[in-house]
């Protein structure tokens, strides 16, 4: 396949593209005219080098079979991605939908009643609703955005789920769903994690719902208390969002401040010069352990074994 043919041209695209915009694409990596793009789209889907599909409203898009099923948020109208919010260019399509349902409306029989199959509001027939492409965006994102939930609950919000994780229920390749998933990312905040950057905010996202428990119980220790400030400051937005879910979804995955025996401290006692013997603060050694309901989870996630308990010093 030529570098410049359409079929290599989407290959590079990796998505479902409307028609027009393929047209434009085409002539722009050939340097030749739209007309002349549009013979080679024409040659390239007579060859099967290339797929079409033609949605009820009469969009055309093409793409390639490793592109998976088609679906309207996979489309790219215009300048914009379907990506959540309705692109623009919807306006016009509904527009050019009423502009055929005129053009189209069979004439009255002699009774002066229209034909049994009479074409709807929605470009349909009698009997069959077809809603706009603006409702169905919006269908198909609201159930994409709950795949992508549904996916972080079973990772118990630890890490994202993987293109691979979540092509299945989204009813595409890998490819495609990684694809779907950066378009999603405005509405759904997901992006894509290397595995060492994933362990390190669980196991901050972890530690942050033990603090935040902690702290939820009014406890006072100005040491444990200056630790929890440091974890939450340090936290980033997103390690922070996953603890906030960790503890309102998954409380019996907290870790809990566990306190170890006193540390014996020689200089807790210590005489002076004057014979004075002064008292220093006892010092207890804390730590932030895990339920073993979510070292298991941890293992079962990543494949590893669990970080070791975090270690701290309380008054």
């Amino acid at each position: 396949m030529e570098k410049s043919s359409p079929g290599e041209v989407l290959r590079k695209h990796c998505k479902w593209i409307e028609a027009s915009k393929f047209v434009e694409l085409v002539a722009k990596k050939i340097g030749k005219s739209e007309r002349w793009a549009k013979k080679l789209i024409s040659d390239a889907y007579k060859d099967k080098q290339i797929k079409k599909h033609v949605f009820q409203d009469r969009t055309v898009i093409y793409g390639l079979t490793e592109f998976g099923p088609p679906t309207i948020s996979s489309i790219e109208v215009g300048n914009m991605i379907a990506s959540g919010l309705p692109p623009l260019d919807v306006v016009r399509v509904n527009s050019e939908i009423s502009e055929l349902e005129k053009r189209e409306k069979p004439p009255k029989t002699s009774e002066g009643k229209l034909p049994r199959y009479v074409p709807t509001k929605t470009y349909g027939f009698a009997g069959m609703y077809i809603p706009p492409v603006k409702d169905i965006l919006k269908a198909e994102t609201e159930n994409n955005i709950r795949i992508v939930q549904e996916a972080r609950r079973e990772l118990r919000f630890f890490r994202e789920p993987t293109p691979s994780e979540t092509a299945g229920k989204l009813g595409c390749t890998p490819q495609a769903a990684r694809v779907l998933l950066y378009e999603l990312a405005p509405l759904t905040g997901w992006k894509e994690q290397a595995q060492e950057q994933a362990q390190k905010e669980a196991e901050d996202a972890i530690n942050l719902a033990g603090w935040r428990l902690w702290e939820k119980k009014g406890e006072q220790d100005p040491m444990l208390k200056a630790e929890c400030d440091k974890a939450k400051n340090q936290a980033s937005a997103d390690v922070y969002r996953r603890a906030e879910a960790i503890v309102q979804n998954y409380p019996d995955l907290v870790p809990i401040l566990y306190q170890i025996e006193p540390i014996s401290n020689a200089k807790s006692k210590r005489p002076t010069g004057k014979g004075v013997v002064t008292t220093f603060p006892q010092i207890n050694l804390t730590i932030l352990q895990w339920p073993e309901k979510t070292k298991a989870k941890w293992q079962q996630i990543f494949k590893c074994k669990p970080p070791p308990p975090t270690e701290y010093w309380s008054s």
